[in-house]
Parts: C-alpha cells; structure tokens; sequence
C-alpha cells in the first residue's frame, strides 16, 4: 500500500512537471490546469500524512510564509480594491503545492528529494535540447524577437530557469563527486544483459538509484544547461549562476585557501572577471539602464504608501502613477527619456512585494527568501545553491509571473520548511513522547490539509469559469477585426466578472466601447484597467472620450498624462494635436507639431516613423 501511494506521488508530481514545462501563450489561462494537478499532488500527500502524521514538522519557515500571507491579506483588507482579491485567488495552488511539497519532502527523507533532483534535471534536459533545436531553426522560438526561449515567453525566464537547475546539480555533483570512486564491481561472463539483470537485483541497485542516476542526470543538465545560458543573453541568469557558483566553489572546493596561495593569479581572474560583467552591461547598456530606471520608480511608489502599500496586483497601476508624476515635475535627462517604457512586469519581486504590502511585505519576502536559504545550508542540502541563484534572479526579474519558476521556488522553500525536523528529534527526546510540540504539529498540519481542501472546494470552480472566459474573450477579437465592435462588446460585457482582474481584457473591453459610441462606459472600464496597468494606451483612449463627449480640457490632461507616463512616445501628443486641429486652434496645433518634430525617435520604429510623416504633412498644410 505505501509503494503505491508513494508511485502516485511520483506520478502526480511528474505531470505537474510536464504541465508547467509547456509552452504557453500570453491569451491562455493557466490557473485551472495548474489546480487540477496540484490537486492529485496534495491528495498523495494526504494519504501519505495519514500514514505518518508525526513526521511533519512546522517551523521558522513556516512562519514567515504566514507573515508573509497575513501581510498581503492585511493590504487586501486596508485597501479594498477588488483586483486584489482575485490575485490573492490565483495564488492558492501554489499555496496547496507548498504543503504537498513540504509533507511528502518530511515522510520521503532522502528518496523523495533525489527524485525531485532527478525531476529537475530531466526537465532541464528537455529545456537545453529545446533550446539547441530553437538555436539551429529547427524548433520555433515563444517570442518573434529572440530565437533562444525554451518553453518560456521570452529569455529572461528560460536563463533563471537554466541558471536554477545548474546550481542545483553543479553543487550536487561537486558534494558528491567521491561517489564515483565506489563503484561495485559485478565479476561476470555472461552478455551485458544478463549482468544488467544482477546488478538491478542485487544489492547494488539501491546505490544505483541513489548515487549512479543522480550524478549522470546532474552531470547531463549541467553540461546542457552551460552550452545554452550563454546564448540565451540573459544578464540576470548569469549573474544569479555566477554568484551560486561562486559560492558553492568557497564552500565546497576551498576556494579561499587557493586564492590566498595564488594571489596573482587570482588578482588577475578578478580583473578578467570584472571586465566580462563590465563587458555585458556595455552589450544591452540601454536595457541596463531601465532596469535602474524601474527600480528608482519602483522605490518611490513605496514611499508613497510605505506601510500597507496599494494592494495585491496594482503594482504596475502604482508604478504608472509614480512615472507619470515623474516626469511631469521637470525636465529629465534624454537617456532616462529614452530608456522610459511600460513595463507587463515589476522586475523585481521584493520591490513588488514592497509596492503591493508596503514595507511588511518587502521585508517579509526577503525575511523568507534569506532565512530558507540558511536552513538548506545548515540542512547540507545542495538545493540552496538554487534557491540561492533564484533569489539573485528575482532582484531583477519576475519569477513568480512564470508559473514553472513558481512552482520550483515552492519546491524548494517546502524543502526548506523541512529544515527542523532534526531539532524537533530532539525535542522529542527531551520532552518524552506526549510533549505539546509532538501533539501540535500533527493539529496544524491536519489544520492545513483542512484550509487547502476548501480552498479547492471555493476556487476550482471560479478558475473554471475564468478558463471558460478566456475563450470567449478570444473569440471575442474575431467581431473586433470585422469591425463589428458592438458584438465583441457584448461578449465581453458578459465575461466582465470573471476577467475585471485583467488589465488586457480591460483594454479590450474598453477599447470595443469606444468603438461602438458608447464613451462614458468606456471611460468607467479603461479607468479600472488604468489602475492596474502602466500602459498608456489607457489614457489615449480615455483622452478620446473625453473629446468625443466634447469634454476638451479634460481629454488634453489625459493626453499629457499618456505622454508624461512614457514621454518618449509621439502618440499621445499627436492625439492631442489632432484636438487642436478639430478645434480651430491652429497656433497651439503648430506649436505641438514643432515640438514633436523636436523629439528624438527610433528610425527603425515604424509606427514612429509614420507619426512624424503624419505631422509634417499636417504643418505643410
């Protein structure tokens, strides 16, 4: 009976795997699916909590992680902004898989987390061989701006994904490399089948599966993941694998004790060192930039509500904001003009967190992502060489957006969360067997197990019918391109409570209003996406209502906010010019066509290129 309850926990957890590994588009909704199979993981789990309830613990981890919880549900409460609660919905099977992941990790021991190495590695084989094929053409690549994605959206993913893997199995390999030298050795004459036989049925084949296996899957993956996270040009993955690396080799190889016998050799390796990451700012030195340029936004929008921040899910509409007012104070220098955009992510979780909690909530992901780290250290487990290149990464990108990272950092935070197994031993022996630590684990995992079936029991449905939206809202763009923008409104109109939550779906919905004569509705939903995007296209749109409803001063002030969120777009003011124009005003319409003529711009954009033809033949006029 417990081999195949545990056969079903492998199972379930090898097609989570191969769920979060696919290929998904930005219009498809993942949450369902994601549901649907941490589900069968949790129910492994429960059986095997039934069988050794004693065995999970809960500790320092544990806790922080409630914080953390109790601090979002606290924003959630204080702001009362009703995105915020969906999001909090969309966050629950992680929660699940965290628990799964925490009790099977306690009762598995050993077996179970090298099963989870070898799941890893093979996943980052398949991921390195669909990064080869993507980089000879034979493979098409997720995003028509890159050719190196793997099963990800775009780079950025794919080479925190690569560069997790390869910290994992790299430190595994160099902890356990001595295994190698214990090989057993079967004497036999007969044909390598027959001995292949032996060896599985002799005693040698429990260190087959749990020395030989894992060192090949490791040796695979990392040999794989270092031939394509160089190409995949993805600054922060290197940079999360160098600082993993780094540390594993003053851990585990004495690198201290080489660098103080080899100080010139070493001084030179550092020069050569600093060169390269000087090297790799120069080659993107732009995008370098508005990555600075977002986190000094981003630290700003924490200033303005530093206690419970604005709410989960309204940190780009926070960000927008902060932008906006940004640049409408005063002049700014041309290359923070230049690098100025709209960014779909917050490209860094802890200012994020920061923005959505207020400073709780940043102080308590970094709380979790340091003490889980140190648990594993004291755990002598090589995963905290992965989450170690994971927190790196998350300081400059969006790991919790991409649901296999996700579920990956919930892997490895439960395995950290099994980190006082050991203590509460002790604790056992001191106390004797009816202590009050012995009594309570088993209550609050139970407890546990209790919040996480309900929870399914409330959200699989809503996650079915946000599923079900997503398909109409797909179908919904055919009458779009038709022009028949009154049928796609009332398409849309109908899916408005399952999707209010996102801000594309806004746009759309918005935008099919406008386009059907109907402005002030229009206006009431792109204002709830505005909210919760930094997406100027918003105010674009509003700006036309209002100039459609004949509301002229208000539609020029959402125009200069469209322009002052990304002043580097010519959009918003050639709208606005086109007002002038419609409104007599040609000395104003002039004066702002000269002005945008003044404006630096991307000759290979050609949207930017066709706006400037557009005003010079209006001042030719």
């Amino acid at each position: 009976m417990i081999v195949i309850i545990w056969a079903a926990a492998a199972v379930a957890v090898a097609f989570l795997a191969g769920y979060v590994s696919q290929r998904a588009g930005l219009s498809e909704y993942r949450t369902a699916g994601l549901n649907a199979r941490a589900l069968a993981v949790l129910v492994s789990a429960l059986l095997v909590f039934c069988l050794e309830p004693r065995r999970v613990r809960w500790g320092i981890v544990d806790s922080l992680l409630a914080c953390l919880a109790g601090v979002y549900c606290l924003s959630v409460l204080l702001n009362g902004q009703k995105v915020s609660v969906a999001v909090l919905q969309e966050a629950f099977p992680y929660v699940a898989l965290y628990l799964s992941f925490k009790v099977l990790f306690s009762a598995g021991g050993r077996p179970f987390r090298l099963y989870m190495l070898a799941v890893l590695c093979v996943w980052a084989i398949c991921e390195s061989v669909t990064g080869l094929g993507q980089i000879f053409g034979d493979v098409p690549s997720g995003h028509h701006s890159f050719v190196l994605t793997g099963s990800f959206p775009n780079p950025g993913p794919y080479g925190g994904f690569i560069a997790m893997v390869m910290a994992v199995a790299a430190g595994y390999l160099v902890r356990y490399w001595k295994s190698f030298r214990y090989v057993p050795v079967i004497s036999s004459r007969s044909g390598y089948p027959v001995r292949l036989l032996k060896v599985i049925g002799s005693p040698y084949s429990g260190w087959i599966l749990s020395r030989l296996l894992p060192l090949a899957l490791s040796v695979i993956a990392v040999a794989l993941c270092f031939v394509v996270l160089p190409a995949s040009m993805s600054r922060a993955g290197w940079i999360a694998f160098t600082v993993a690396a780094v540390t594993c080799a003053f851990r585990e190889c004495g690198l201290a004790h080489v660098i103080s016998g080899h100080r010139v050799v070493s001084a030179g390796v550092l020069i050569a060192a600093l060169a390269v990451g000087v090297g790799a700012f120069i080659m993107k030195k732009d995008s370098a930039v508005g990555r600075f340029h977002i986190w000094n936004m981003e630290v700003r929008a924490i200033a303005g509500s530093p206690f419970v921040g604005t709410g989960p899910g309204t940190a780009l509409g926070s960000y927008g904001l902060v932008q906006t007012e940004y640049f409408a104070q005063k002049q700014r220098p041309d290359e923070t003009v230049s690098v100025a955009g709209s960014p779909e992510y917050a490209f860094n979780e802890y200012l994020k967190a920061g923005m959505e909690a207020g400073l709780p909530g940043l102080l308590a992901a970094a709380a979790v992502m340091a003490v889980s780290v140190s648990v594993l250290i004291r755990m002598r487990n090589p995963t905290w060489y992965g989450l170690l290149a994971m927190g790196i990464f998350a300081l400059s990108s969006y790991p919790l957006s991409i649901d296999g990272l996700a579920v990956s950092i919930a892997a490895m935070l439960a395995l950290a969360g099994c980190g006082n197994i050991t203590e509460s031993r002790c604790w056992q022996s001191r106390e004797g067997k009816h202590s009050v630590r012995n009594m309570l684990d088993p209550v609050l995992s139970a407890l546990a197990f209790v919040a996480a079936v309900a929870g399914f029991a409330l959200f699989t449905g809503v996650y079915s019918a946000r599923e079900e939206a997503y398909g109409k809202w797909q179908e919904s763009r055919q009458w779009a391109m038709m022009d028949m923008y009154e049928d796609a409104a009332a398409e849309l109109e109908e899916i408005y409570p399952s999707l209010y939550w996102n801000y594309l779906y806004l746009y759309d919905y918005g935008y099919a209003l406008h386009k059907s004569g109907k402005p002030e509705r229009s206006n009431a939903i792109l204002s709830e996406g505005a909210a919760i995007s930094a997406q100027p296209m918003f105010h674009n749109i509003i700006g036309k209502n209002y100039q459609a409803l004949g509301q002229y001063s208000l539609a020029e002030q959402e125009f200069m906010v469209a322009h002052n969120m990304v002043p580097s777009r010519l959009y918003p003011l050639v709208l606005m010019m086109e007002m002038y124009e419609e409104r007599g005003m040609t000395d104003e319409a002039r004066r702002l066509g000269e002005r945008i003529l003044s404006m630096p711009f991307n000759p290979r954009n050609g949207t930017m290129v066709s706006l400037r033809r557009q005003v010079e033949r209006a001042l030719e006029e």
